[in-house]
């Protein structure tokens, strides 16, 4: 997909723009999986940040760089009091279009957890924290949608398949 001011917005991109900033993200959702090397499509990529006023005004100036528009302006018009905006998603489109990224503001303490417990994997050439196999599970058994549902199915063929080939 491309913006209309430059390259091309993707995933590597979008990775890539915040790999080389000081935030700490962790990928997770369907977009984890994929990069744990699950067959597994999505439409977006979803990350974690810690709710605080830096990361959350690093992370809106990098996505507006790539000319990505957020669709809750409301949660944005709080960055200055992380404190109310915490647990919230901010979905970020191209003009125009559909979300390509979904940004959640974690409390601060859980994010660094989560953070903690993290794969560091490679993907276009940059290192990035993904939430592992175990959060990823834990987490979609708590939403129980039935994609997610699907998902924790998905993860556990996978790691008994990847056990029987060791």
């Amino acid at each position: 997909m491309k913006n209309e001011t430059g390259p091309p917005v993707d995933w590597p991109l979008i990775l890539t723009e915040l790999s080389k900033s000081d935030i700490d993200f962790l990928v997770v959702g369907g977009g984890a999986l994929v990069l744990h090397g699950l067959p597994r499509s999505t439409l977006d990529l979803d990350i974690y940040i810690p709710a605080n006023i830096p990361d959350i005004q690093n992370v809106l100036n990098i996505l507006q760089q790539l000319n990505l528009i957020p669709q809750n302006k409301a949660v944005l018009s709080l960055a200055e009091q992380a404190e109310f905006i915490i647990g919230q998603w901010v979905p970020f489109s191209i003009p125009d279009g559909p979300d390509i990224i979904d940004v959640y503001l974690c409390r601060p303490g859980e994010f660094h957890a989560l953070y903690q417990t993290a794969d560091l994997l490679e993907f276009a050439g940059n290192e990035i924290y993904v939430a592992n196999l175990e959060t990823l599970k834990k987490m979609k058994l708590e939403c129980g949608r039935p994609v997610d549902l699907a998902d924790v199915a998905l993860i556990e063929e996978f790691q008994k398949f990847n056990a029987d080939s060791r």
